[in-house]
């Protein structure tokens, strides 16, 4: 693999940027640090003022952190770039929580049409390849670094992934680059820092291009987890009862590899990263008539009458009563939305209603079925999953229930062309 000049890194950049004309603004997350301070002086040649402008994020976890963004602010002005800075309180001086706060940050203030340029080169890609690995991580997490993904409202790119940092600091040298060096980047304590200072010489004394074949495989595991997730795409499609819902019957035609690739994605949709194999095989595992619960950070999987769901690890709220005038409107209640829809027959609009929660032992009076019936047998019949009956709604008027959304109405109340209720969690 032939070296890189500064001017071949330069005319790749400027090819990188026409290949994306659609970012109107181009954003240096700019650290102060050597392979930062190299994109944003080759971006400032190559870009016009008003389309490029550095970000600097203090982390605020050492004492030289003022300095350090002074520095940057004199090197960005120094560039002719607009620079900004961002404070961010960290959870603890850990790599992930800084790495958290970071990322947040950035989320919050890219805007739509904007890139985000960061500056990881090859020996990161391949630093994180092998960090994953010891991590026991499957294709995504061996896939490495991403070079362009979603952030915010605007996009990340990684335009120097293919670039050394032997070439980036003899291109730095080569431009006479000032930067500065992270203290803590010599702390063996963090994972990756005594990967990059203890292990990487001793891999090198053995298998010399060791950063450039992980660099590779991460490209291959790119493909291998696109097509995992285009398999669990078209799994889904079987599978999927509904939003938040799996069939059982549907899943267990599938091996258990593929329904484990399919939670996995399932998953991974929801916004949840799925970090334990075992809880992972758990779930895969269930039968036609399971039922339990399995929680994850953001999200809940339960397994009832048949069907999986999944729903959001969040506090239920409260079911507070309320007065309503019948009209097409959306009302929030408990931890769903009361929906109304025209029909042939349903309740007439403007009708006075009390929107409340059931009572223990509760019934309503269907002539069809020749009297009282519990709510609770109603319930059990059309299978309402156990965690949402308690807040489920009941639509009364002058003190009588006179619907309950998805399940029963009162036929005796209801008109012509009237209002049907249903209940979206």
């Amino acid at each position: 693999m032939s070296s890189k000049s500064a001017a071949d890194i330069r005319e790749n950049l400027r090819l990188f940027f026409l290949q994306h004309p659609h970012v109107e603004h181009w954003v240096v997350a700019y650290s102060g640090g050597l392979d930062s301070s190299l994109l944003l002086k080759l971006c400032s040649e190559i870009l016009p003022s008003d389309r490029l402008s550095s970000l600097h994020i203090n982390h605020q976890l050492q004492s030289g952190a003022e300095q350090w963004e002074r520095f940057c602010s004199e090197y960005s002005a120094k560039c002719g770039v607009h620079f900004e800075s961002l404070a961010v309180n960290c959870q603890s001086a850990s790599e992930e929580d800084a790495r958290r706060a970071r990322y947040t940050a950035f989320e919050a203030c890219l805007k739509p049409s904007q890139g985000l340029l960061l500056a990881h080169h090859l020996d990161d890609q391949a630093e994180t390849v092998l960090f994953n690995l010891f991590r026991g991580s499957g294709v995504n997490g061996l896939s490495g670094i991403a070079a362009n993904r979603v952030v915010g409202e605007g996009e990340l790119f990684r335009p120097l992934l293919d670039v050394t940092k032997s070439e980036i600091e003899s291109a730095a040298r080569e431009l006479q680059i000032a930067w500065v060096d992270d203290p803590s980047n010599l702390d063996t304590s963090y994972t990756r820092n005594w990967i990059r200072n203890e292990l990487s010489d001793l891999l090198s004394t053995q298998w010399p291009s060791w950063k450039s074949t992980l660099a590779n495989t991460s490209a291959r595991m790119r493909d291998a987890s696109e097509l995992h997730e285009t398999l669990a795409q078209m799994d889904l499609k079987h599978c999927q009862l509904a939003e938040g819902v799996l069939s059982l019957a549907a899943l267990s035609h599938l091996t258990l590899a593929r329904k484990k690739n399919l939670i996995y994605h399932w998953l991974r949709f929801a916004g949840q990263i799925v970090g334990s194999e075992k809880q992972l095989e758990s779930v895969s595992k269930v039968d036609l008539n399971a039922k339990g619960e399995w929680r994850f950070k953001k999200v809940l999987l339960r397994a009832y009458d048949e069907k999986l769901y999944l729903t959001p690890s969040i506090e239920t709220q409260q079911a507070v009563p309320f007065d309503w005038e019948l009209s097409d409107e959306v009302k929030s209640f408990a931890q769903g939305v009361l929906k109304v829809s025209r029909a042939d027959i349903g309740l007439p609009p403007g009708m006075m209603l009390t929107i409340r929660t059931r009572m223990p032992g509760e019934s309503v009076f269907i002539e069809s079925r020749g009297g009282h019936v519990s709510v609770k047998k109603l319930m059990n019949e059309h299978r309402i999953p156990p965690w949402l009956r308690e807040s489920w709604p009941m639509v009364c008027s002058l003190g009588q229930v006179v619907a309950i959304p998805g399940i029963w109405l009162d036929e005796k109340v209801c008109v012509k062309d009237g209002y049907l209720l249903n209940w979206v969690v």
